[in-house]
C-alpha cells in the first residue's frame, strides 16, 4: 500500500537567489566557518536481480583532521525494504530499516514549480517475481521462467537469528561497482527526473574533530555498511550510492585555530556571565526571603515559623522487624 505526499520545487528567480545570499550572510556571517565537500561518489548494484543479502559495502577512512562523513542513498524503480548496519572499526555504530519511504520527482507544466516530489510510504516490497514458486523446480523461486533458488534467510539458526543481524559467515559477495555520472549521491531537479528512479535516503554518518583537539578520523579505519532483507528484494535496476565527504575550514589552519580559540574564550565569557547572573538572582532571593518571613513561597506552609517548627518537630522512631532466622536442620 502506498501513501503519497507531494512537495513542490520552484524555479529559483534572480530575486530569490539574491535574497538567499543576503539571508545566508546574515545567518552564517562572513567569518571563518566549516565548509562541506564531496570527496567521491561510488555506485553499486546487486550481482543478482533477486537477492536479500547480506551485502557489505566496505570503505576506508582517509584520516581527515576536521570532519569526515559517508552517506548512503538507494535509487530504485520499485519498493524495496530491508535492514542496515554501519560498523566503524568492527563496532556497530548505528542500525535501522530502509525503504519505508521512497521519493520520486516528476516534471510539471508549471513554470514556477517545474518539479514535484512525491513521497511514497510503502508497507511492503514489490518483490512478487522473486517469490513466485515454480512447480517445475520443486518450489524454487522463478524469475522470467528461469528457475532460481530462494535466497537464504540470514536469520536462520546459526546466522544471528537471536540478535536480528546476519552473521559474518552469511555475507554474500560484495555488490558490484556501477557507473554513476553525477557528482553527488542525492539528486535533485532534472537529474532526479531523468534517472526515472525513486530515492531512498538510508542514513548519513559523520565524525567531527573533538573540541579539545585532535583529528576527526584516523586514516585506514574500516567503515562497513551492511544491508540485508527478511525476504528477497527485486534489485534489478537498483543503485546503491555512497557519498564520501569531508569538511575543511574556509581559512588556513592558523586562522582557524585562532577562530577556535576566540570561540572558546567567548564561550567562557558567556558561561561566566550566566554564573554572575545566577549569583545575583540567588542573592536577591536570599535577601527577599530574609525580609519576608511570612512568605510561604520562600519557607513553605506557615512561613519562617512553620519551617522552624517542622525542623524541630520530633521524628517518628523507626522500627524494624527482627530478622527471621532459619529453623535449625532436623
Amino acid at each position: 500500500m502506498q501513501r503519497v505526499q507531494r512537495h513542490m520545487f520552484s524555479r529559483p528567480s534572480t530575486l530569490s537567489l539574491g535574497a538567499a545570499c543576503v539571508l545566508g550572510l546574515l545567518v552564517m556571517g562572513c567569518g571563518p566557518r566549516m565548509v562541506p565537500h564531496v570527496r567521491d561518489v561510488r555506485a553499486f548494484s546487486s550481482p543478482e536481480p533477486c537477492a536479500q543479502g547480506p551485502f557489505e559495502i566496505r570503505q576506508a577512512t582517509q584520516g581527515e583532521p576536521y570532519g569526515e562523513s559517508y552517506a548512503l542513498v538507494i535509487y530504485s524503480p520499485r519498493a524495496i525494504r530491508g535492514h542496515y548496519q554501519a560498523l566503524y572499526d568492527g563496532e556497530v555504530m548505528s542500525e535501522g530499516e530502509f525503504g519505508q519511504r521512497r521519493e520520486i520527482m516528476v516534471a510539471t507544466d508549471d513554470r514556477d514549480y517545474p518539479y514535484r516530489v512525491s513521497t511514497l510510504s510503502e508497507d511492503e516490497p514489490d518483490n512478487a517475481r522473486c517469490l513466485v514458486p515454480s512447480a517445475a523446480s520443486g518450489g524454487a523461486a522463478s524469475t522470467g521462467g528461469q528457475a532460481r533458488q530462494p535466497a537464504r534467510d540470514p536469520f536462520a539458526p546459526g546466522a544471528g537469528a537471536s540478535t536480528r543481524e546476519p552473521s559474518a559467515s552469511a555475507v554474500t559477495p560484495s555488490l558490484v561497482p556501477a557507473p554513476w555520472p553525477h557528482d553527488q549521491a542525492r539528486l535533485y531537479g532534472p537529474d532526479m527526473v531523468d534517472s526515472q528512479l525513486g530515492r531512498i535516503v538510508v542514513d548519513r554518518w559523520s565524525w567531527q574533530a573533538p573540541a579539545e583537539g585532535g583529528v576527526a578520523t584516523e586514516a585506514g579505519v574500516d567503515f562497513t555498511i551492511r544491508l540485508w532483507s527478511d525476504l528477497p528484494n527485486d534489485l534489478e535496476g537498483v543503485m546503491f550510492v555512497v557519498e564520501h565527504g569531508f569538511e575543511r575550514p574556509n581559512v588556513n589552519d592558523e586562522e582557524w585555530a585562532a577562530h577556535q580559540e576566540e570561540q572558546r574564550r567567548g564561550a567562557e565569557r558567556r558561561r561566566a556571565r550566566r554564573q554572575r547572573r545566577a549569583a545575583r538572582r540567588n542573592a536577591r532571593r536570599q535577601a527577599y526571603c530574609a525580609e519576608h518571613r511570612g512568605s510561604e513561597s520562600c519557607w513553605g506552609s506557615g512561613g519562617y515559623d512553620g519551617a522552624i517548627a517542622r525542623l524541630n518537630a520530633p521524628r517518628a522512631a523507626r522500627t524494624t522487624a527482627p530478622p527471621v532466622s532459619a529453623p535449625p536442620p532436623e
